[in-house]
């Protein structure tokens, strides 16, 4: 049941992970790469959205076009804070379980060599910290369900998991539908996602959490995944939606689990990160 509980902790990881970051660089077009700079111009401290010096044209792009450029809106924030809520089910052997879990995220890119983050999980449902996490200078620091962790992760594994490149990273291939329409706040893009191809994505970010759970054996299949995406002024994403269903084994035991999650995107820019004194001193160094 710990292999889990702690799968539960690298999922709920991987869910902020994808709402902010991706794994990988995505591919620009010519028009992406001629707009994508203009969408950001200049950015503001502490306002809920960046402010481009000229309007967005996406006359003529695609949806996925469209998307692609709201990825680099928030590639170009050099700070960000994010907060959600995940409505998670599961069945383990037999045994059903409802969460709801709050999760928040802030961000800072000092550098391309320096970044700063913080995120942590409440179970809201049972008033119960999952787990509160760091990292900066080289390591993640964790703590959940009682251990505190320390766990050297290189700045470029970590950007691999957790990018500035943009939002829920997928090739085009992924997309079975898309839809695009005007709404109050802007737009909204709506996409089904092939849950064969978004495996893949998993799987990578699975891979960053090895030293969590050293010697198991585990996998993930995902169905296929609904993700909504609304877009403020100049394509900068407002808030995020996913709804996705899983299975998964660890060492030969299984779990199903439904997941419905809800992101805002609160601040870009001007983000300052409070670290708490002595994590070196607190946290257990792992995997060293």
């Amino acid at each position: 049941m710990n292999k889990f509980k702690i799968l539960l902790l690298i999922l709920a990881m991987i869910t902020l992970f994808t709402a902010c970051g991706t794994t990988e660089q995505t591919q620009e077009t010519p028009a992406q790469a001629e707009q994508g700079a203009e969408a950001v111009q200049g950015e503001q401290a502490g306002q809920e959205a960046a402010v481009a010096a000229e309007p967005l044209d996406i006359t003529g792009l695609s949806n996925y076009e469209i998307y692609a450029l709201a990825s680099q809106a928030l590639d170009n924030a050099s700070s960000m804070k994010l907060s959600g809520t995940s409505s998670v089910k599961t069945d383990i052997g037999g045994v059903d379980t409802d969460m709801e879990v709050a999760m928040f995220l802030e961000v800072v890119k000092h550098s391309d060599t320096e970044l700063d983050l913080r995120m942590s999980q409440i179970i809201t449902s049972m008033d119960t910290p999952l787990t509160e996490s760091f990292y900066r200078n080289g390591y993640l620091y964790t703590e959940a369900m009682g251990m505190k962790m320390k766990i050297a992760v290189p700045l470029e594994d970590m950007l691999e998991q957790l990018s500035m490149n943009g939002t829920l990273d997928f090739p085009e291939e992924a997309v079975i539908s898309a839809e695009f329409k005007e709404v109050a706040v802007g737009s909204e893009l709506s996409f089904l996602l092939s849950g064969e191809v978004m495996n893949g994505l998993v799987d990578s970010l699975l891979g960053g959490f090895s030293t969590m759970l050293p010697n198991v054996e585990m996998s993930i299949d995902l169905s296929d995944v609904t993700y909504v995406v609304t877009l403020g002024e100049n394509n900068m994403p407002l808030t995020m939606h996913m709804d996705m269903s899983m299975t998964m084994e660890a060492d030969g035991e299984a779990m199903s689990m439904d997941m419905v999650t809800f992101f805002s995107v609160d601040q870009i820019g001007g983000v300052v990160i409070d670290f708490p004194e002595g994590l070196d001193e607190e946290y257990a160094a792992v995997g060293f």
